[in-house]
């Protein structure tokens, strides 16, 4: 069911929605404001009602939720049996005359109105034409990336293309959360013209977080809005990649993007090992199954993962610059999730890391633990060779 809205001041049908789409408070003007507007004859006396279509006093300052309603200036009817009962209601208003008049002003707005709501349902049932694949000349390099909050949008048909919200601005950029929250993936697909829509994250009121500090994306496409959503091309994945990434977590999937990740000296990288000595640097992070996972959370996500035997999850200060550059490695990012859905980009596979180990203490367990355990290690050296020392100046006695 659709609700009409009518316009006293330009006396025309100014919009159409779905009733259950419109969760604030809407009005039906009384037939004293219609007097006020200048209408004759006005339609019989009506209410003020909410979205549900639940009655409140008319003209009384009534409230939803504490919220002061608003002064009527436009009258909502609904198609079907809403139209009916108040069509059945001009018949019982008053004379033959009132009938007349009221039917007389009520019948060109009906008409108006329910040409109204076509345009609507024809925009919902709009096609949304895609073009995937890289515009040559554009590039984005995105500083201040960590911490930056973004959402996907993955149509899947023949393969998985994937839009991203990084760098879009304006009122549909940056992924807006009501616009996001609202776009049903069933309804978007049939827009698009295929088989399904993927929704990063999921549920949509959750968010991914970039962890990097810098973002340089070589390869872009086009920016489509979906639905209130802004986002740009950025890779594509087979469907068999996409299904190796979805299997569950800690399954290893590629994806063909050139995008660079710049981690600065200094700055915390949070990593899995895996048994057979690869490092996965943590891309995003997201809220999706932790809803309070935070970015200052991250030390001590370990207690957190459940993780697969021989693996292990450490956070790393970065004695250099780490960059992560698919371009070093025709175009392929190895990717990997954990049991929250954080997302991993793989060291060690070819030259897409500025470095695939890192040996020592000091990186791998921080600087503050790196110290400690050198101290613990001259410590027992001292030890032994002290014992060592003993042991011999003592036989030498004898």
């Amino acid at each position: 069911m659709l609700n009409l809205l009518f316009d006293f001041d330009s006396k025309r049908p100014v919009a159409a929605y779905p009733l259950t789409e419109r969760p604030h408070l809407v009005s039906v003007a009384t037939g004293r404001k219609a007097k006020e507007k200048g209408l004759r004859n006005p339609l019989p006396p009506c209410r003020w009602r909410d979205a549900q279509g639940d009655a409140l006093a008319p003209d009384s300052g009534s409230s939803i939720n504490g919220a002061a309603a608003a002064a009527p200036t436009a009258y909502v009817v609904d198609t079907g049996q809403k139209i009916q009962q108040d069509m059945n209601a001009i018949l019982k208003a008053g004379t033959m005359k009132h009938r007349l008049n009221a039917l007389v002003v009520f019948l060109p707005s009906l008409a108006g109105i329910l040409l109204a709501a076509s345009a609507p349902m024809a925009a919902q049932a709009q096609a949304i034409n895609l073009n995937p694949g890289v515009t040559p000349g554009q590039s984005l390099y995105f500083p201040n990336a960590r911490d930056y909050a973004f959402c996907e949008i993955v149509p899947v048909g023949t393969t998985a293309e994937f839009y991203q919200t990084t760098g879009t601005t304006g009122p549909r950029g940056g992924c807006p959360a009501a616009p996001y929250a609202a776009i049903n993936p069933s309804d978007l697909a049939t827009a698009l013209g295929v088989s399904a829509v993927q929704m990063n994250p999921s549920p949509q009121t959750a968010r991914r977080h970039w962890v990097m500090d810098e973002i340089s994306i070589y390869e872009l496409g086009e920016t489509i809005d979906f639905m209130g959503v802004d986002a740009t091309w950025m890779g594509t994945m087979t469907l068999q990649q996409l299904q190796a990434g979805i299997t569950g977590p800690y399954q290893i999937s590629e994806i063909q993007r050139a995008t660079k990740w710049h981690f600065n000296k200094g700055s915390n990288v949070y990593k899995l090992l895996s048994p057979d000595g690869k490092f996965y640097v943590m891309q995003s992070y997201t809220n999706e199954i932790d809803n309070n996972l935070s970015l200052a959370q991250l030390t001590q996500l370990a207690s957190k993962l459940n993780l697969p035997s021989g693996w292990s999850f450490e956070t790393m200060v970065l004695t250099q610059d780490l960059t992560v550059d698919t371009t070093k490695a025709n175009g392929t990012a190895h990717i990997v999730r954990d049991n929250l859905s954080n997302v991993y980009q793989g060291c060690g596979f070819d030259n897409a890391c500025s470095f695939a180990d890192v040996p020592g203490p000091l990186p791998l367990l921080g600087m503050a633990s790196a110290f400690g355990m050198s101290r613990k290690i001259r410590g027992r050296i001292r030890s032994c060779m002290t014992s060592s020392l003993a042991a011999r100046q003592g036989g030498s006695g004898e």
